[in-house]
């Protein structure tokens, strides 16, 4: 039987935890603040966004699979369209376009 030993390392050695105070408190805001959704911090989030990327638009969402799904919703895929993904992808794109899909089909 081989035996292997698992080192465990510090994550503190080599990094800077001293973070500018303004950074601090605003997470310290959203984090405290059990009502930030749709309010100032996340509208000033989605503004800033818009404007550091040239956009009109930004929406903030709460994971990768909501914006997946937000991104199938916004390109109207409806039954019977065709979505092509890579094979080695996360199953939520697949989730996404078939929720939209059965959507579709029962609205009409």
């Amino acid at each position: 039987m081989i035996k292997s030993v698992v080192s465990w390392i510090s994550v503190k050695v080599g990094w800077n935890y001293s973070i500018d105070s303004a950074v601090r408190n605003a997470v310290m805001k959203v984090v405290t603040d059990d009502k930030f959704l749709g309010k100032e911090q996340v509208k000033n989030l989605e503004k800033e966004y818009c404007g550091y990327f040239g956009r009109k638009y930004a929406i903030a969402v709460s994971s990768a699979t909501a914006g997946l799904h937000c991104a199938v919703l916004a390109s109207n895929i409806g039954p019977g369209d065709e979505v092509i993904a890579p094979p080695n992808t996360d199953w939520a794109i697949s989730i996404a376009s078939y929720t939209q899909a059965l959507h579709q089909s029962s609205a009409t």
